[in-house]
């Protein structure tokens, strides 16, 4: 059995690398790496970065949410089980990759209610905080990004 601790293990499939490039008018544009991709995944909004991780632990099923997303139109629901996903960069390569403005270190540990539960750490200075929420990821992003901004003013 796959350990996925984040202190053993191969390699933990919770760790997603943020690098933000760009901030143009209260947006964030960037990269994001995982284990499962050689390429980065771009985004050029927050929005599109939140939806990309949540597409990946789906198609993961890791960590494994408590409800179903609901949508106002109908969609088939895509499931693959028995397919285990395939690492293709260990966690050093992910958590090596540097933005121009900031970087982060993003683990998902849970996602209960409907929201994700996990920790953020910002590469650059050293700190870690934990949310409870994915807004309260975005806050804690934007809180640190509001530092960095200030500073190329």
């Amino acid at each position: 059995m796959q350990n996925t601790s984040l202190r053993a293990g191969p390699t933990p499939k919770n760790i997603v690398s943020v690098c933000i490039d760009e901030i143009k008018e209260e947006l964030v544009a960037g990269r994001m790496y995982h284990c499962y991709s050689e390429s980065p995944i771009l985004f050029s909004n927050q929005l599109q970065m939140i939806t990309e991780m949540e597409t990946l632990y789906d198609k993961l099923n890791f960590p494994q949410a408590s409800t179903r997303d609901r949508t106002l139109k109908t969609r088939k629901v895509q499931s693959v089980k028995g397919e285990e996903a395939e690492a293709v960069k260990d966690e050093q390569d992910i958590k090596n990759q540097v933005g121009r403005k900031a970087s982060f270190i993003v683990r998902v540990n849970s996602r209960q209610n409907a929201t994700w539960q996990g920790s953020i750490s910002w590469t650059e200075k050293g700190v870690t905080k934990h949310f409870r929420s994915a807004l309260e990821l975005l806050k804690l992003m934007d809180s640190a990004l509001g530092d960095e901004t200030m500073k190329d003013d």
